[in-house]
C-alpha cells in the first residue's frame, strides 16, 4: 500500500479551485440604519428623501439551507417622516380635499416579515470561499404602525393613525397599544461580507410595499404608486451557528470526491489492486479530526479489506496525512490484495469512519469506531464493480525439455593406418623401419577389419603428405603419387570388392603443422631457435633452411622427417543398427537388448504418452544411474498433468545431475503449476544459465506474474498462440490480441469467448456480440460466463447482449 496527499493548490502546476464543503446552519443577525418614507407626502416616489431620513433596526434569524438558498424572520423597529409643501388630496383633510396645501407627517412602526434570501453568487457560479457575495430578498410581513399628519406651516395636526386617531374611529388601529396593522410585501438586495467563518457583515436595502394608502392620512396625492411603501438602508451584523464533528463530516463525506482506477479492477500476478484518487473539498476536514478510510471488495460468501489509511486534521499530532480545514487536499492511495476465488462479482466499498483525536492510536477502524470519542461510520460508498480476471485463461503451455537420446540414426566408424616413404620416394616399402613397426603393422592388417564384418563402406580416404625439406612443387606431386600408392595397396587388401568403393585422395604437400608439432615435442635442445628460424623465414625459403638445419642437427633427419613422409588411410564405415521397428519392440518387450540411448530413442518413435511413460519406467529399471531417463519420465508426466509424480521424479534427477538445464526447465513447469511463480522463474532463469531456451516458459511465468509488457515481449516469437494472444491482451494490445487469437488453433469454444472479451476491451461491439454468440453456441457454459465478467459490464443493460445471456 502505498499513499501520499498534499494540499490543494499547494504545488506549481494550476488546479482547479474545489467547492467548499456546505451544511446547513441556523444563523442569527442584527442590523441598524436608515428609514426612507415613500408615500403622498413623500418628495419622491423611490429615491430617498435624505432631508426627511430617519432610522430604523432590528433583529432576526433564519436557516441556510443550500449555499443559494435561506429561509429568514425578522423583527424591525423604525421611523418615517415626510413632507410635501405642495400637495392636492382627494380626501377631506386640512383646508378640504382638492386644495393646494403644505404638509408634513411622521410615522412610527414595528414590523415583522418571513423572507427568502437567494445568494445569487453562489446560485450563478457555484459554490466556494467568497469575501463578497451579492444576493436578493423578499417575501411577506406585517407592519403596525402609527402615524400623525400636521399642517406644514403652522404645524396644527391634522389626522392621525393608530394610537393619534379619535378614539372609536375606524384610524384606530387592532395592533399592539392600538397601532394601525398593514400587510407588506418587502423585497431587496443585499451585499454580503465574509469575515471569518462565522461572521458575515452585510449591507442590505429593503424597500417594503404596504398594503394600505392611509399611511400618512392623504389619498391619492399625486403620486403614481397608490399605496404607501418605506425603505431601509442597514448595515449588520450576521452570526452562523457552524458546527465542526465527526458527524457532519460523516454527513458530508459524499462531497469527498473519490475516483478508483481500473474500475472494473483487474487481477494481476494473483492480486487485485486499486488505485483510489481523492480531493477532500475546503472547510471539510476538521482541525481536531481523524479519519479511518479502508477500502473493502465484497463479493458472494465473504469480503477483504485492502490496508487503511488515516488522514488527521491539522491540530492532531502522530501517523496520518494532514488534510488542511482552510484548502483541503488530495490523495493518491494505492493498495493490494491476493485474489479469492468468487471476486469476479464484486463491488469495491468505502465506509471511513471518523471521531475526534484524544491522542490514542487505534490498531483498525473497528477498533476506532468502539472506543474513540465521537467515532461515527459514514455511509458506505462504492467506488468499483467487479474485477477482471483473465489470468484464469493462462493455459500450460509450457514446454518441456527431454535431454537428448544421445542415439544415432547413422554411426559412422573409422579405423585408421598410415603407410611411409622414403625421402623423395612415392612407391612402397616395406622395409622401412616405420612400415615394419610391430604396431603399424596391426594397424594396416586391421583397417579392413569391419568390412571383412560385413559392414557397409561410406568411403576410404587417403591423405598423402611429404616431408617439408623439399622443394614445394615437387612435394604436392609427390603426396598424390603416396595417395595413390595406398590406394593401390587397399585395393589388393580388399579385393574385388573394392571396386565398388568410394576412395577419395588427397595431396596434401609438405607437413608444415606435423614438423612444428613434432619439433616443439621433440627433446632437441634448440628446438625453440628452429621453431623462430622457421616461422621468421621468407615462405620461399623455408625448405632451405630445413635443409640447411638438417646439417646442425641431424635428429632433424633421423626422428622428425621420416614419420612426415607418409600417406594417412582412413576406412570410414557405417556400424550396423537395429532396425527402428525392433528397437521399439524391445524397448517395452525386452530393454534389456537395448543400450541407454537406444532405449531412450524408442520413446521418440511413438506419439503415444501411456507408451512414452512404460518405455522410460523400463529405462530407469535397466540404467538407474542414468539421470536423462528420470528427466524425461518426468517430462511425460507433466504432458498427463501428474504434477506431483514430476515434482517427485526431478528431484532424483537433480540429485543425480545438478547442472541439466533440463531438469532445472521442468522443474519451473512444476512450479507454474503450483503457483509458485518465483521458484519457477529462479528455476527457467538457472535453466537458461545452462544453455536451455527457456523463452517461452519465462513468458508464461510473466504472465502468471503480471509483468505482461515482458509477457508479450518473450511470447512475440511464439506465432498463433494462445498465451501469445493473453499477453497481448492483458499488455492492452487489443488489435494485436484478436488478430492472434484467430488463428490460434483449434477454434475452440474458449478461445472463441476470449475473442469477445478482447473486442469488448477493444470497444469493438459488434465483434463482442458475434463472437459471444459463437462461443455460447459452442459450449452454453459461456452464457453463465459472460453474464458474471466484468469485462461485459458496459453491454449489460444493451438488448442485444441480454438476449444473448437468457
Amino acid at each position: 500500500m502505498s499513499f501520499y496527499g498534499q494540499e490543494e493548490g499547494t504545488d506549481d502546476t494550476k488546479k482547479e479551485v474545489k467547492s467548499a464543503s456546505f451544511s446547513p446552519y441556523i444563523f442569527v443577525q442584527g442590523q441598524f440604519g436608515t428609514s426612507w418614507f415613500y408615500g403622498d407626502l413623500a418628495r419622491y416616489q423611490f429615491a430617498p428623501d435624505l432631508e426627511n431620513t430617519q432610522v430604523s433596526g432590528g433583529f432576526g434569524g433564519g436557516y441556510q439551507f443550500l449555499p443559494w438558498l435561506n429561509a429568514q424572520m425578522n423583527l424591525l423597529r423604525g421611523f418615517n417622516s415626510a413632507h410635501r409643501k405642495v400637495i392636492t388630496p382627494k380626501n377631506a383633510i386640512g383646508t378640504g380635499a382638492g386644495t393646494s396645501q403644505d404638509m408634513k407627517m411622521d410615522m412610527d412602526y414595528w414590523s415583522g416579515d418571513i423572507m427568502l434570501g437567494i445568494n445569487v453568487s453562489n446560485l450563478l457560479a457555484g459554490y466556494k470561499d467568497r469575501l463578497v457575495t451579492f444576493g436578493l430578498h423578499g417575501g411577506v410581513g406585517q407592519t403596525q404602525f402609527n402615524s400623525r399628519t400636521y399642517d406644514g406651516i403652522t404645524g396644527a395636526r391634522l389626522a392621525g393613525r393608530g394610537k393619534y386617531a379619535p378614539a372609536g374611529s375606524t384610524a384606530e388601529g387592532k395592533g399592539l397599544a392600538k397601532r394601525k396593522v398593514a400587510l407588506t410585501v418587502p423585497v431587496g438586495a443585499d451585499l454580503n461580507f465574509a469575515v471569518s467563518e462565522k461572521f458575515d457583515v452585510f449591507g442590505k436595502y429593503t424597500y417594503t410595499c404596504m398594503a394600505t394608502d392611509w399611511a400618512d392620512n392623504v389619498i391619492h396625492g399625486e403620486m403614481a404608486v397608490k399605496n404607501d411603501a418605506y425603505s431601509q438602508l442597514s448595515l449588520g451584523l450576521r452570526y452562523k451557528f457552524i458546527s465542526k464533528s465527526p458527524a457532519k463530516m460523516a454527513n458530508n463525506f459524499d462531497k469527498v470526491e473519490l475516483m478508483a482506477v481500473p474500475n472494473p479492477l483487474e487481477e494481476r500476478g494473483d492480486s487485485v489492486a486499486v488505485t483510489i484518487k481523492g480531493t477532500f473539498p475546503p472547510k471539510y476536514f476538521i482541525e481536531n479530526g481523524v479519519m479511518c478510510f479502508t477500502p473493502v471488495l465484497k463479493y458472494e460468501g465473504g469480503e477483504t479489506a485492502f490496508e487503511p489509511m488515516k488522514f488527521k486534521g491539522e491540530d492532531v499530532e502522530g501517523d496520518g496525512t494532514l488534510i488542511s480545514y482552510k484548502n483541503g487536499g488530495s490523495f493518491v492511495y494505492t493498495g493490494k490484495i491476493p485474489y479469492k476465488e468468487g471476486m469476479e462479482v464484486s463491488e469495491l466499498y468505502v465506509a471511513p469512519v471518523i471521531y475526534n483525536n484524544n491522542g490514542t492510536e487505534y490498531t483498525d477502524c473497528d477498533e476506532a469506531l468502539a472506543n474513540a470519542p465521537k467515532a461515527v461510520q459514514a455511509e458506505p460508498r462504492k467506488l468499483a464493480d467487479g474485477v477482471i480476471h483473465l489470468s484464469k485463461f493462462v493455459r500450460h503451455n509450457e514446454s518441456e525439455i527431454v535431454a537428448p537420446h544421445g542415439y544415432e540414426l547413422e554411426t559412422v566408424i573409422t579405423q585408421t593406418a598410415d603407410i611411409y616413404f622414403q625421402v623423395n620416394l612415392a612407391y612402397l616399402n616395406k622395409r622401412l623401419p616405420l612400415n615394419k613397426d610391430e604396431a603399424n603393422k596391426e594397424k594396416l592388417a586391421n583397417s579392413t577389419m569391419d568390412i571383412e564384418n560385413g559392414w557397409a563402406v561410406k568411403n576410404i580416404t587417403i591423405n598423402g603428405w611429404a616431408s617439408p625439406e623439399g622443394e614445394e612443387t615437387f612435394n604436392e606431386g609427390l603426396s598424390m603419387k603416396r595417395a595413390q600408392t595406398a590406394e593401390k595397396f587397399m585395393k589388393k587388401k580388399i579385393g574385388e570388392d573394392a571396386e565398388n568403393m568410394t576412395f577419395v585422395l588427397n595431396g596434401n604437400g609438405p607437413d608444415w603443422n606435423g614438423f612444428m608439432t613434432a619439433v616443439e615435442g621433440s627433446q632437441i635442445a634448440d628446438k625453440n631457435a628452429i621453431i623462430n628460424v622457421v616461422n621468421s623465414a621468407d615462405a620461399s625459403k623455408k625448405e632451405e633452411e630445413i635443409r640447411n638445419m638438417i646439417l646442425i642437427y641431424p635428429e632433424l633427419e633421423r626422428d622428425i622427417l621420416p614419420p612426415l613422409r607418409r600417406a594417412e588411410i582412413n576406412v570410414n564405415t557405417y556400424e550396423p543398427k537395429k532396425p527402428a521397428a525392433q528397437i521399439a519392440e524391445f524397448a517395452t518387450s525386452d530393454p534389456a537388448q537395448l543400450s541407454v540411448n537406444e532405449i531412450l530413442y524408442a520413446a521418440t518413435l511413438t506419439d503415444d504418452l501411456n507408451t512414452k511413460k512404460q518405455v522410460y519406467a523400463n529405462a530407469m529399471n535397466q540404467y538407474p544411474k542414468c539421470w536423462r531417463a528420470v528427466n524425461n519420465a518426468a517430462a511425460i508426466e507433466l504432458e498427463m498433468g501428474n504434477v506431483d509424480a514430476a515434482k517427485e521424479l526431478l528431484a532424483k534427477a537433480l540429485e543425480m545431475n545438478e547442472n541439466s538445464s533440463e531438469v532445472y526447465n521442468n522443474m519451473g513447469i512444476v512450479a507454474l503449476h503450483e503457483g509458485d511463480f518465483n521458484a519457477a522463474e529462479e528455476a527457467f532463469t538457472k535453466a537458461q544459465d545452462l544453455g536451455a531456451d527457456v523463452t517461452y516458459n519465462m513468458g508464461v511465468t510473466k504472465l502468471y506474474q503480471g509483468d505482461y509488457a515482458k509477457a508479450e515481449g518473450l511470447l512475440a516469437n511464439a506465432g498463433c498462440d494462445f498465451n501469445r494472444g493473453l499477453a497481448q491482451l492483458l499488455n492492452s494490445n487489443y488489435s494485436g490480441a484478436q488478430k492472434t487469437f484467430s488463428c490460434v488453433e483449434p477454434q475452440d469454444a474458449e478461445t472463441i469467448y476470449i475473442q469477445a472479451v478482447a473486442a469488448s476491451m477493444n470497444n469493438d461491439k459488434e465483434s463482442t456480440l458475434k463472437y459471444l454468440g459463437e462461443a455460447i453456441k459452442a459450449d452454453a457454459k459461456y452464457k453463465k460466463c459472460a453474464t458474471n465478467d466484468m469485462v461485459f459490464l458496459k453491454y449489460r443493460d444493451d438488448a442485444s447482449f441480454q438476449a444473448l445471456i437468457k
